[in-house]
């Protein structure tokens, strides 16, 4: 990015967890609401902090002069988020704050009584934000732009939504405003990190734990000529091979689906991608093999889906809409096919029994036994993150809902690799739920895998390599026997670790628990 001045910065913050660190990363929501201002002729800039350890005198540079510093927050980055507006309030005083994204949409009162805050956007930012914008930069009212939130006279106000966009009046994504060196570490991609590319919005279903049944955030998608125009410039003229569709679900309509595979092929654009799908539409035929002849012509390489529970009481609790057999289904199928499934699950549940636990457990077994090179992600301990009936059902089996910007931020800094289970009361054994993950991870990833992620990787751990394969081939001991709780060895990871330390005097701050963290990841 160059030195040349800008009117909006948008932000992406970092995260309380140093685990949540990205390290290559494309802010998608950012980059369509920055695209959105300059096809109106304003002059943006976005910077991801995410992928900075030290980003406040990076900060504070790029919001020198800006009018208005837009910022996107998650639950897990409202401290990042408080600490990015001291820094630039030290250097621009008169600058203008507003929030977005999810924590606004679901807390509008709570965060734009925040002293702080200026403005909110609840819901969808491109037009409010264009809207704020103008009004800054004219110095005229704001009082009756749709979709944001303000102060008035002491007083909280929430204007009425936004109208939901149209998708396809969106300008293509300004590729421009994305850093060089961001979008070279993806043309040069030799990881598994995939270019993000969006082609809806929305989910047409009513999961309890997902934010879009609460701001009924309803599918929409681009056409299948908007969207094969935008994969033929990444394509083409950003040089990127490797894509993941990031819409929550690809295949909700199966013609525009089958259109813009069929363009693909057509236009002769050979990549490698990746996308989202649900269970049941492999049974209810949205993806059958008439499709899926065109899916594997067309580059895909792997197809995921939030599997979440082994447990039919479970999935019928959450409204998952499909059947521990539809996952199942899906999973030979992809077999079939020649297509790696990417599964993931959680655990730790308002009212989930651990019987029902460990059935997600024996459902990641007959996955692995079916298609040995599938990725699984998880269990991961459910975190309640606010939006839908599972929160509710949490805050009404006792968990305290945070009243506060900083009271989230409190909550959250007690969870390292996941959540501190012992803080939320309907469940029965934290270190059961709190450990699993690591024991999945090392009982269903091959020992190549291990090596090339945990021994030799970027990620790997500091600890002799022998030692992690001995653990790896305890954790699939246990596997083989049945034996899922009782994590004595934890204890003693813990111990070795913490002398390893004090004994050779290396960095602190990398504990036991950053230890566990690594692993987790």
């Amino acid at each position: 990015m160059g030195k040349e001045q800008c009117e909006v910065l948008l932000v992406n913050p970092g995260f309380n967890q140093k685990s949540f660190q990205f390290y290559q990363n494309i802010p998608v929501d950012l980059l369509e609401i920055g695209s959105y201002l300059t096809s109106k002729g304003v002059k943006v800039k976005i910077a991801d902090c995410s992928i900075r350890e030290k980003y406040v005198d990076y900060i504070k540079e790029l919001a020198k002069d800006v009018l208005l510093v837009g910022i996107g927050v998650m639950n897990a980055q409202i401290v990042s988020a408080l600490e990015i507006m001291k820094a630039i309030r030290s250097v621009n005083p008169n600058v203008k704050f507003v929030w977005g994204g999810a924590h606004s949409t679901l807390y509008p009162e709570q965060t734009i009584s925040h002293k702080d805050i200026d403005f909110i956007v609840v819901g969808e930012g491109e037009e409010p934000l264009y809207n704020l914008y103008l009004s800054v930069k004219n110095n005229t009212s704001y009082e009756n732009i749709k979709g944001i939130g303000f102060k008035k006279d002491g007083k909280v106000v929430i204007n009425p939504a936004q109208p939901l966009i149209d998708v396809n009046k969106l300008p293509m994504p300004d590729w421009s405003l994305i850093d060089e060196e961001m979008l070279e570490l993806y043309r040069n991609n030799t990881t598994q990190t995939f270019f993000p590319v969006s082609t809806s919005r929305g989910c047409p279903h009513r999961c309890t734990f997902c934010i879009n049944v609460v701001t009924k955030n309803r599918w929409r998608g681009k056409s299948p000529e908007k969207v094969l125009d935008e994969l033929s410039y990444v394509y083409n003229n950003l040089g990127i091979t490797k894509i993941r569709f990031r819409d929550e679900l690809f295949f909700v309509d199966k013609q525009r689906v089958k259109a813009i595979l069929k363009g693909l092929i057509d236009r002769n654009i050979k990549i490698d991608w990746r996308a989202n799908c649900k269970a049941d539409y492999f049974r209810r035929g949205l993806i059958d093999d008439e499709l899926l002849k065109y899916i594997k012509e067309s580059g895909c390489s792997e197809l995921g889906i939030g599997a979440e529970s082994g447990s039919q009481r479970m999935l019928d609790l959450i409204e998952k809409d499909n059947t521990v057999e539809d996952i199942l289904n899906m999973v030979r199928t992809c077999s079939k096919w020649g297509i790696r499934g990417n599964y993931s699950f959680m655990i730790g549940l308002p009212y989930e029994t651990k019987k029902e636990m460990i059935s997600t457990i024996k459902l990641i077994k007959k996955i692995k036994k079916i298609e040995p090179d599938s990725f699984i992600i998880g269990p991961q301990p459910y975190r309640p993150y606010p939006g839908g009936k599972m929160f509710e059902q949490a805050v009404s089996l006792g968990w305290k809902e945070p009243q506060s910007l900083e009271a989230w931020y409190e909550n959250y800094s007690e969870m390292l690799f996941a959540p501190t289970s012992k803080l939320f009361p309907w469940i029965e054994d934290p270190t059961f739920v709190d450990y699993l993950l690591i024991y999945t991870k090392f009982a269903s990833n091959s020992l190549k895998q291990i090596k090339e992620r945990y021994v030799s990787g970027s990620n790997g751990i500091k600890a002799p390599g022998i030692l992690i394969y001995l653990f790896a081939v305890w954790c699939k001991l246990r596997w083989a026997l049945g034996v899922y709780d009782n994590f004595f060895e934890i204890k003693l990871i813990e111990k070795y670790y913490n002398r390893t330390i004090k004994k050779n005097q290396v960095n602190p701050e990398y504990n036991s628990k950053e230890m566990i963290r690594s692993i987790a990841q």
